[in-house]
């Protein structure tokens, strides 16, 4: 049987897609999306740090994403300026202040 023959069923990335958290509803990630979601995540960290240090204007996206350990390009990949990076820093904190309330 010729790959072009297999259902998606049988397909080796579909057998390798189930998981422990299938059967309980979660989404599946594949390694590329968890690295993408990690790079995010360190972006998003290091902007707060560096914007709380230095403020908004003292800080360049090449700064943000040195301190993440990723490239300017990943930076722009996630965002599309350092001010897009603040407001979702901003829109964070406005939704975790509202889940305490």
């Amino acid at each position: 049987m010729s790959v072009s023959d297999m259902s998606v069923s049988e397909s080796p990335a579909a057998a390798s897609i189930s998981s422990p958290d299938a059967k309980f509803g979660r989404e599946q990630r594949t390694a590329p999306q968890r690295n993408r979601a990690a790079s995010r995540a360190r972006l998003l960290a290091s902007g707060r740090a560096l914007f709380a240090e230095r403020g908004l204007h003292g800080v360049t996206s090449h700064d943000i994403a040195a301190r993440a350990g990723v490239s300017a390009g990943t930076f722009y990949n996630h965002f599309q300026d350092k001010a897009a990076l603040c407001r979702e820093i901003a829109r964070e904190g406005l939704a975790e202040l509202e889940r305490r309330l």
